[in-house]
């Protein structure tokens, strides 16, 4: 019994091993593949072979990836597996095709190239369009236009917003150039070689720059032809550190330095009188124009007339016909509307001769001038044409002595009384006072120059004429404001004043 069972366990054995002969042959290598390379199937996978492989590639995107196949090569049947089919992907060079692609993807930089496009910022664009303000441009226009303002400063010479106005020009000027700017000297006294009205020599340059004076005056020597006299006064200007009045006698008539010299062929006036006599302000205020249109031709700024003089002493050796009449509210008229017609054409204008020289009898040139009249008639006769100067008008005021007004004794140049109390506080002039000059007789044979000068300001004068030595004058005004027996507020005034009638007739700039 035993013998048959261990036979039919023979037998089915023997089948079992036949059966599993054939069947192992075919099952056995799915199996062990299927558990000992789970991570190949998908690798190996015929459904994305290329697209498993780039995705690999782009991470690990060059010798990278033969470092992953080595830790999975220990499993022995890499062998088998070890053509890597899924390599041959690598050397078809999808790899950096797709590394390059990744750039682009990464390049989402771009992306933030619009964030750039939005720093350009369109949006601010309109913010810079308002920044613009067109409507601000039109307003610039008319007074910030390179092209514009010159034509605006000739039209109106006040308002020169590209200039330094007279205060400013004052907090830069020196104490030695403030103390120049209240001379007004010949040609000669910066060289002799000018007498003849040749431009400006090296050595006046170097006279100007040590003595700046605030203005030069003209006579009939220096004035020659028209080119000569147009390089003449160019020349000054150009010499001065600050621009000059450039003056000048000319009232028409007899004292008339351009009009009587027959080279300028100029239009020419017989004489104040004549067309006093007409009774027609207007042919005064013709006059005024014509003579100051002249003037400013040939570069001058300052005209030592009208004569306000009334001529009440037919005996008078100097005045006559000079003056516009004998009554005085005729010789205000006149002067008033000569006056009117330099300001027109650009010229200072300067009624003289203050207190009144139609009255005297003697000539100050050469000696001691005097008016016996009272307060109350010069009241009355010799200040009412001299009432119509304003603001930006001068007074100059003469060397004439007046017993009967004053107590002092003193010329009218030299004389407080006169300069300060009456013409400042009792008529309330406010413009420009110069002095006659102070080389005449009247003053220069009685002072020096030094003294006369520091008098003649102390006086009330702003501005000081032909000194007889201009060192000697310029140094006692200097020193006496060092001193202090001129106060640096007293020069200031008389300074500032200068300065803004410079400026309300352009010549600042």
């Amino acid at each position: 019994m035993r013998r048959k069972t261990v036979a039919l366990w023979l037998v089915f054995a023997l089948l079992f091993s036949l059966i599993a002969g054939c069947g192992p042959a075919q099952e056995a290598p799915s199996a062990p593949p299927a558990e000992s390379y789970p991570p190949l199937i998908p690798t190996a996978d015929p459904a994305e072979p290329e697209s498993a492989i780039p995705a690999p590639s782009p991470v690990e995107s060059s010798p990278v990836e033969p470092d992953p196949v080595p830790p999975e090569s220990p499993n022995a049947p890499p062998a088998t597996e070890t053509p890597i089919p899924t390599e041959e992907p690598m050397p078809e060079t999808p790899v950096p095709t797709e590394t390059e692609t990744p750039a682009p993807t990464e390049a989402p930089i771009p992306t933030e190239a619009p964030a750039p496009t939005e720093e350009p910022v369109p949006t601010e664009t309109p913010l810079q369009t308002e920044t613009p303000v067109p409507t601000e441009t039109p307003a610039p226009q008319p007074s910030a236009d390179p092209a514009t303002p010159a034509p605006e400063q000739t039209v109106e010479p006040t308002n020169t917003p590209a200039q330094r106005t007279a205060e400013e020009w004052l907090a830069t000027l020196s104490l030695r150039e403030m103390v120049g700017q209240l001379f007004i000297v010949r040609p000669e006294d910066l060289d002799q070689a000018l007498a003849d009205g040749s431009p400006v020599s090296d050595s006046a340059a170097a006279m100007l720059e040590q003595y700046p004076v605030g203005g030069v005056i003209l006579f009939g020597n220096h004035v020659q032809t028209p080119d000569q006299l147009h390089a003449f006064t160019a020349s000054l200007q150009a010499a001065s550190a600050l621009p000059l009045f450039l003056a000048v006698d000319e009232e028409g008539g007899l004292v008339a330095r351009l009009g009587n010299t027959t080279a300028l062929q100029l239009p020419k006036y017989p004489n104040a009188a004549t067309i006093g006599a007409t009774g027609d302000p207007g042919q005064a205020l013709e006059m005024g124009r014509t003579i100051g249109t002249y003037l400013k031709e040939y570069g001058l700024n300052m005209d030592f007339a009208p004569v306000a003089d009334v001529n009440t002493n037919p005996n008078n050796p100097v005045i006559g016909t000079r003056a516009f009449s004998s009554d005085p509210d005729t010789a205000a008229a006149m002067a008033s509307a000569m006056a009117q017609g330099l300001r027109e054409s650009g010229v200072i204008p300067f009624f003289k001769h203050f207190p009144g020289h139609g009255d005297t009898a003697e000539d100050s040139h050469s000696g001691a001038a005097v008016s016996h009249k009272t307060l109350e008639e010069m009241r009355t006769c010799e200040w009412i044409p001299f009432a119509e100067a304003g603001a930006l008008d001068g007074v100059m005021v003469g060397h004439i002595t007046t017993p009967n007004a004053t107590t002092d004794g003193l010329p009218a140049s030299l004389s407080r009384e006169i300069v300060t109390d009456v013409l400042r506080e009792e008529l309330g002039f406010r413009g420009l006072v110069v002095t006659d000059a102070l080389s005449m007789g009247a003053v220069a044979n009685f002072y020096d120059s030094a003294t006369a000068a520091v008098m003649a300001f102390q006086a009330g004068a702003d501005l000081l004429l032909l000194p007889a030595n201009l060192p000697a004058a310029f140094d006692a005004l200097l020193s006496a404001v060092e001193r202090g027996e001129i106060s640096q507020a007293r020069l200031e005034e008389s300074v500032l004043r200068i300065l803004q009638c410079k400026e309300a007739y352009g010549i600042l700039g």
